[in-house]
């Protein structure tokens, strides 16, 4: 481990719990030589501290020496894992089979054939029962191996069995993967391309999509790979706009793991994100009705199952339901009340630090300055836009940094700050034109902007009127939808002119 990686092993200390942590001492207890003595000694230091520190670590260790402090490094890292993965053995399937393959690949290689045989057929049988399909075909083929270098005296049938079991597992991984390379290429194309603009790019999403998709129907696919199918579709109709095919995947999707129950065990992560996805694409349509349905789905399964969650499946339910309750604040227009909730979803993510990842922390920070401003508080608005404006990380979300610049516009003004308006708007039109998004709604918004700040006082209500309906036509183009959804200028801009103007269908996104 290089030095660059003591941020790795100071994030894995701080992630143990009080009962892995015991577990560690007692693992490490066993032997007492100086070394490991040391290593444990750096384990007390980085536990204490708040941030990782080489210079303070190695002065309170007194090793200077930078191979020696590696190699601790190194050595620590690894015991951590050791011991975690002997405390969860039990818990998780998982690290219990692919242990008993390795007991059986031990055994075999001592000439203990038939012991290795009963180990394997323990593994199996936990592998088919915990659905890890992947282990279960390692384990088989394994199997394979041993009857057919070796005399096992095993029964006709048994071998049939194997064989058949074999050429199942097969066809099973084979959809698995098929479906799981479409799901990969479609949020590849995502990343790159983002959501259709034209005609040109709707038809070239069609082609691609066509070309790649393995099979046509989900009839005779097991269960997760029925769910890989619907998810495949829930991405590419959400490439195209079309929220409500995209609905109705997602309600599939998620159906397939309410009707079963063994199925949220084999996989509660994919579980949650199919209700994220049906939660999204009811706030995309403004369908309130749907939403609330889907969300009291996710905070019934959330409370019921919370302990049994993983670090990381917790990060996923707290993302994801936090996220449900900013959008209904959005869709039932209650901005006051959804400005409530962000003091405690702050509190909650700084537990979880950078677990949390960058991208999500910027969508959440974009939700909050809309929620400020919206309830009439621009100048917290503007404490969260600068957040995003301020990030230097030119690989997240160009389009969230071109929406958080119009936001910051839009408080500016609720505040009156004409002249930093002006200014502001020569920045931003060369930070569009770099960063063209192909949609018509930046400089739609930063003309009108152009405009205000040099209208006089008495005639502002007659330029948002224009550009209001302006901004109306606008939103009838279907490839402007998305942006529409991204930032709500039409709810803003009416409560410009003492409302007056029609309120906005587009809920926020």
């Amino acid at each position: 481990m290089s030095i660059s990686r003591t941020k790795d092993l100071f994030q894995l200390v701080q992630s143990m719990t009080k009962a892995e942590k015991r577990a560690f001492r007692s693992y490490a207890g066993r032997l007492q030589d100086s070394d490991q003595l040391l290593y444990i000694r750096l384990f007390d230091i980085m536990q204490k501290m708040k941030t990782a520190d080489d210079k303070v670590i190695k002065r309170q260790l007194g090793v200077e020496d930078t191979v020696k402090f590696s190699n601790l490094k190194r050595h620590l890292y690894r015991q951590i894992l050791t011991s975690l993965r002997l405390l969860h053995q039990n818990r998780t399937p998982s690290i219990n089979v692919r242990e008993q393959i390795d007991f059986a690949y031990v055994l075999y290689g001592k000439g203990l054939y038939t012991a290795a045989l009963k180990v394997l057929e323990k593994a199996k049988k936990t592998a088919e029962t915990s659905h890890l399909d992947f282990l279960a075909l390692v384990v088989v083929e394994f199997q394979k191996v041993i009857h057919s270098r070796h005399v096992t005296h095993s029964k006709a049938g048994k071998i049939e069995a194997l064989l058949d079991a074999s050429k199942d597992y097969i066809t099973t991984l084979t959809d698995r993967i098929s479906l799981s390379n479409l799901r990969m290429r479609l949020h590849k194309f995502y990343v790159e391309k983002g959501h259709v603009k034209n005609d040109e790019e709707h038809q070239e999403v069609l082609r691609y999509f066509e070309e790649n998709k393995p099979i046509e129907s989900p009839d005779g696919l097991g269960l997760i790979e029925q769910v890989y199918w619907y998810q495949s579709h829930v991405w590419y109709y959400y490439i195209l706009n079309d929220f409500e095919s995209c609905l109705e995947n997602a309600r599939r999707w998620v159906a397939l793991f309410s009707e079963h129950s063994d199925m949220p065990a084999r996989d509660i992560d994919l579980y949650l994100r199919g209700f994220h996805y049906a939660l999204t694409s009811a706030f995309n349509l403004n369908n309130l009705q749907v939403f609330i349905y889907y969300q009291k789905g996710l905070e019934a399964f959330r409370n019921k199952h919370r302990k049994r969650f993983n670090e990381n499946s917790r990060i996923i339910a707290l993302v994801y339901t936090y996220t449900a309750r900013l959008n209904r604040h959005f869709l039932e227009k209650s901005y006051e009340q959804g400005v409530d909730i962000i003091p405690r979803l702050n509190r909650r993510i700084r537990r979880y630090g950078e677990k949390v990842d960058a991208h999500k922390m910027l969508v959440f920070y974009f939700k909050f300055a809309y929620m400020y401003l919206m309830a009439s508080r621009p100048e917290n608005a503007i404490d969260y836009l600068l957040k995003i404006i301020n990030d230097t990380d030119s690989s997240l979300r160009i389009d969230i940094q071109v929406y958080a610049r119009l936001m910051f516009l839009m408080a500016h003004y609720d505040l009156d700050n004409i002249e930093l308006i002006r200014h502001l708007t020569k920045q931003y039109g060369r930070f569009f034109k770099k960063h063209d998004l192909a949609s018509l709604l930046p400089n739609t918004m930063l003309r009108f902007f152009m405009t205000i700040v040099n209208a006089p006082l008495l005639e502002r209500k007659k330029v948002v009127a224009a550009h209001y309906d302006k901004l109306r036509q606008l939103a009838q183009n279907p490839y402007e939808k998305r942006a529409f959804l991204y930032l709500d200028c039409l709810s803003w801009m009416g409560r410009l002119s003492d409302n007056n103007l029609p309120n906005s269908n587009f809920p926020f996104a």
